[in-house]
């Protein structure tokens, strides 16, 4: 197993685009791939699944790595109240064969 973890306190110095060709370069050399968008902006999860899938995934109200660390789901206008979030809920598996999980929602 490999791990590897693009980390940097300072904006515009490529972390997304790496981490993006990473796990696409990984996926085509046939390595199960995770990647995993903790920046607010939400970038990689949007290079990774496309504008139209990743609004898609916005729209549908999918539950997000924000949502994990805070362990729950805001309140929305159906049920009233917040609910607890189930890990297996965020992982959107088969996009292209790469795992992601969207930072924001």
């Amino acid at each position: 197993m490999v791990v590897a973890s693009l980390i940097n306190m300072k904006g515009g110095v490529g972390k997304t685009t790496i981490a993006s060709q990473l796990a696409h370069a990984a996926q085509a050399d046939g390595l199960r791939v995770l990647a995993i968008d903790l920046d607010p902006q939400s970038n990689l999860s949007q290079s990774i699944l496309g504008p139209r899938t990743y609004v898609e995934h916005v729209r549908h109200n999918r539950p997000t790595v924000v949502q994990i660390l805070e362990d729950y789901i805001p309140a929305s206008g159906s049920t009233g109240s917040p609910q607890r979030i189930d890990v297996n809920d965020v992982i959107l598996r088969g996009v292209d064969t790469v795992e992601r999980i969207s930072s924001t929602s």
